[in-house]
């Protein structure tokens, strides 16, 4: 179908008896043009298949057909076909693919704004946008930028994307050269947290990195950084013995008979073993009364992991002022 033709098409079995029969086509259900079909043998008994071709239709407009066929044992008419020829001013996509991510909601053409969701490793997406009317125009761009033609039915151009939501446009432009419509996809390329918590399923508020999903008082991004889970509340502290980790937890104090009577103090906490890729930062800071905190500047020692988390300490600096610092806390910072 184009915006002035339309091939029509159907079967008809004569059944043995000497059959006529002929396309009915017009605006409204009472047709008014016929279009003879010539039966080969008109009296068979096999399906036959019937085509042709409507011309000089107006775009744009609704058209009905059907077939019937008079035979001696009296008339039978099709069901009624209805279809719309594509208008000269149609703006209407069929299709729209990102290559990374699924569309949200599912694509129809009547609708013009979209979601998208990609992991952070994704840096560029292309898209390929399919029109109702191929003697449209398509037209990319991607947050604000220049816009790019794109063929219909292919890929366009990479479209680089920022950490964050990206505006990406597409632009028809309909067959009458001055019609246009704007479908948008916005298109979130996600944090490192975010991708890790769309890979435990959260969504909405557990992808806030700031957010506390589970109320437990722990921001998202902690839990992240603890290897805890923002969906689960409170876990409890960090646990290691004889060198295994045996569970993800918040920070904690380790007491460790220093041999000679005493006890040494150790700052415990998880550290992602991907941090670096990440970028995650930790530091430990100390306070003697929560008034000032002083950042240590220990290497920290790894004492137990598995494949996500490291259990590492920091020593408490040594009793040389007073009152001595009792108190620690682990920074998270990032990027």
């Amino acid at each position: 179908m184009t915006t002035t033709t339309a091939t029509l098409g159907g079967i008809i079995n004569p059944n043995g008896t000497i059959t006529v029969a002929k396309f009915q086509s017009g605006t409204t259900l009472a047709y008014g043009t016929d279009i003879p079909i010539l039966l080969s043998p008109n009296n068979g008994l096999t399906d036959q298949t019937a085509g042709t071709v409507l011309t000089g239709l107006t775009p744009g407009s609704t058209y009905h057909f059907r077939i019937t066929a008079t035979n001696a044992g009296g008339t039978s008419d099709s069901l009624d076909i209805a279809f719309t020829t594509i208008s000269l001013n149609d703006t209407n996509l069929s299709g729209l693919l990102p290559s990374s991510g699924v569309l949200s909601p599912a694509f129809t053409s009547g609708n013009i704004s979209y979601t998208d969701s990609v992991s952070n490793a994704t840096a560029n997406i292309t898209v390929t946008p399919t029109v109702v009317n191929v003697n449209s125009s398509i037209q990319v761009r991607v947050n604000g930028g220049s816009f790019s033609g794109v063929a219909n039915g292919t890929a366009s151009g990479a479209l680089a994307l920022n950490v964050g939501v990206n505006t990406v446009e597409i632009l028809v432009t309909a067959q009458d050269t001055v019609t246009v419509k704007t479908y948008t996809i916005a298109a979130a390329r996600r944090t490192p947290y975010q991708d890790w918590a769309f890979g435990l399923g959260l969504s909405g508020a557990g992808l806030d990195p700031n957010g506390d999903l589970d109320g437990d008082g722990v921001k998202n991004i902690h839990e992240w950084a603890f290897g805890t889970n923002p969906s689960s509340g409170a876990g409890g502290a960090i646990r290691v013995n004889a060198g295994m980790l045996l569970t993800h937890g918040g920070p904690t104090v380790l007491a460790v008979p220093d041999g000679s009577g005493g006890t040494s103090y150790f700052a415990v906490f998880g550290r992602r073993k991907n941090a670096a890729s990440v970028g995650l930062t930790y530091a430990v800071e100390f306070s003697d009364a929560l008034s000032g905190w002083n950042v240590s500047n220990v290497i920290p020692a790894v004492i137990a992991q598995d494949s996500e988390i490291e259990a590492v300490t920091v020593p408490f600096p040594p009793i040389v002022t007073d009152p001595p610092e009792a108190f620690f806390r682990v920074r998270v910072n990032a990027q």
